[in-house]
C-alpha cells in the first residue's frame, strides 16, 4: 500500500526568515490547518532537541548500574538542564540548575548565564558521583567492606 506524502511550505511574512518545509503523511487542506501543523513542529522542536541533548550529551550507558530512584533523579535533572538550555521555562531561579551550573564550573555572573556545555558537564559530574555511589553501594552489599587500600581513601 503506498503512503502519500505532502509538502507544505510555510512563509512567515514580514519576519525575513526562510520558509519552513515540512514532509507530512496528511494533507494540509487550509490555511487553518496549515497553521495548526506549523504551530505544532515550533512547539514540539525544543522538545525534540531536549530529547537529543539528553540522550546524546549526558552518556547515559553509565546509568546501567544505578538503582531506580537514581535513574529517576537523573531523567529529572536532565530534563531541568534541558528545560534551562532550550527555554521550556526553566530559569537559574531554580536552585537545580545553579547546582548544576556550579557543578559545571560555572562562576555566578549577572550577565553570563551557564551554557549547554557547562550544564553537560554539571551532570556528567553528577551523574560519575551517583554511578560510583551506586557501585560502591553494591559492592560492601556483595563483599561485606571494601579493599584495604580503597577503605584507606
Amino acid at each position: 500500500m503506498e503512503q502519500e506524502l505532502w509538502l507544505v511550505e510555510v512563509r512567515l511574512p514580514n519576519t525575513g526568515m526562510e520558509p519552513w518545509l515540512l514532509l507530512m503523511d496528511s494533507e494540509v487542506e487550509s490555511k487553518a490547518s496549515a497553521v495548526r501543523v506549523f504551530t505544532t513542529y515550533r512547539r514540539d522542536g525544543p522538545v525534540e532537541d531536549s530529547f537529543k541533548f539528553i540522550k546524546e550529551c549526558l552518556g547515559w550507558e553509565a546509568v546501567q548500574v544505578m538503582e531506580l530512584e537514581a535513574v529517576r533523579m537523573m531523567v529529572a535533572l536532565g530534563w531541568v538542564a534541558a528545560g534551562c538550555r532550550y527555554d521550556l521555562g526553566v530559569t537559574l531561579a531554580w536552585a537545580e540548575v545553579c547546582v548544576l551550573a556550579r557543578l559545571g564550573g560555572w562562576v555566578p555572573h549577572k550577565d553570563r548565564k551557564p551554557g549547554k556545555l557547562t550544564l553537560t558537564r554539571g551532570l556528567r559530574r553528577l551523574l560519575e558521583m551517583l554511578t560510583t555511589e551506586a557501585f560502591l553501594l553494591a559492592y560492601l552489599k556483595e563483599h561485606g567492606s571494601f579493599p584495604p587500600k580503597i577503605a584507606a581513601f
